[in-house]
């Protein structure tokens, strides 16, 4: 599986979708930071992003919990007040 399937098989997971491309990004960076850390050790690109990818685990899994964190009603409430902080 590569980087950017295993990204959006996590983000689909997640129900509140403007957390998606928060949780993209710091998955990305973390992937980022294995990759590079993996090819100082000696691996090609392509090995150290497969190896990196694996050692994250399951996607879905991954996905279902951080959609555990990432409820909807939490993520409306907090949208709803930075707006009203904003209009104020």
């Amino acid at each position: 599986m590569n980087k950017n399937k295993f990204l959006k098989t996590v983000c689909k997971q997640i129900r509140f979708g403007w957390d998606r491309d928060i949780v993209s990004r710091e998955l990305e960076f973390h992937i980022e930071d294995s990759i590079l850390d993996l090819m100082d050790e000696g691996y090609s690109k392509e090995e150290a992003e497969n190896i990196a990818i694996e050692r994250m685990g399951d996607p879905i899994e991954i996905g279902k919990q951080l959609n555990e964190e990432h409820k909807p009603l939490l993520g409306w409430a907090w949208f709803i007040s930075k707006v009203i902080v904003i209009l104020l």
